[in-house]
């Protein structure tokens, strides 16, 4: 044959590559689209979630509290955090000296709970400049704000989250 004489019936069958590769980029775009339902429906079946909601991880007292006031109390902690850098080098120095314990032999127990001993004062100590930020904040409150965190409180406090899964 020549060119001349060829006709569209007489081409061979097939399909150009650009369009190959489109149509197999769709499929698998399309795959990624199924699998992400399937398991979000698998998921949903299970009761499974995700990460835990608030109130699984943090105390009511904080939940309670206006966006703004969370955000001050934060930026109270962090000012002490950083003007008190010692407390992380301490920290960071025991568990290096805990490193150092745990890889000797015999393993010293009583070492061990000296330091976490030790550990849980540095921490407690963070812990108390958190209390007080919110104590501060609480207190600087007037009765009839302080009425209304009191009773958002209690609101978070009578949620039953986990009942609600079950269901």
């Amino acid at each position: 044959m020549t060119p001349e004489n060829v006709t569209p019936t007489d081409t061979p069958a097939g399909m150009r590559p650009k369009m190959r590769y489109l149509l197999i980029g769709s499929l698998a775009l399309n795959l990624v689209v199924l699998g992400m339902v399937a398991g979000s429906i698998a998921s949903h079946k299970r009761g499974d979630f995700g990460p835990p909601s608030g109130t699984d991880f943090r105390a009511p007292h904080v939940q309670a509290l206006s966006h703004a006031d969370k955000r001050k109390i934060g930026r109270d902690i962090r000012k002490s955090h950083k003007s008190s850098s010692q407390t992380r080098k301490q920290q960071a120095a025991l568990y290096k000296q805990m490193a150092v314990l745990i890889g000797t032999v015999p393993f010293d127990k009583p070492a061990v709970l000296d330091l976490r001993q030790k550990l849980d004062a540095v921490s407690h100590s963070q812990r108390a400049v958190a209390f007080d930020a919110w104590l501060d904040r609480v207190a600087g409150m007037d009765d009839e704000e302080r009425a209304e965190y009191a009773a958002r409180m209690l609101e978070i406090l009578a949620e039953d989250r986990h009942q609600k899964r079950r269901k």
